[in-house]
């Protein structure tokens, strides 16, 4: 798996540099789209230079959010799309990515 997806409302930053920073296997995509006010994720954006963060002209809600991912990377066969105030424990990340790949 190649992709990570977090659609996000931007209100609390430490939710998604909580994520973020618990990430401990490669992913080649890491992505947020920012459903809140723009620029809200600058200061994450700057600790997390390797996350790509799309900024629609509108909130898309959650499940355009999800529907994004797809349009964002179609060439990817799978994605693991997230909640912002989720994260994972140590090793998690790449069980997931393995089961997926197999599956």
């Amino acid at each position: 798996m190649n992709t990570l997806f977090v659609p996000s409302i931007g209100l609390d930053v430490s939710l998604l540099t909580r994520l973020a920073d618990s990430i401990d296997y490669p992913i080649k995509y890491k992505s947020v789209v920012n459903n809140g006010p723009h620029g809200a994720l600058q200061e994450f954006n700057r600790s997390h230079p390797d996350w790509i963060v799309h900024e629609p002209s509108g909130n898309m809600g959650v499940a355009g959010s999800w529907n994004g991912c797809a349009d964002f990377y179609p060439q990817e066969p799978a994605w693991l799309i997230m909640n912002e105030d989720a994260w994972f424990l140590p090793g998690q990340l790449e069980t997931i990515c393995k089961f997926s790949d197999q599956h």
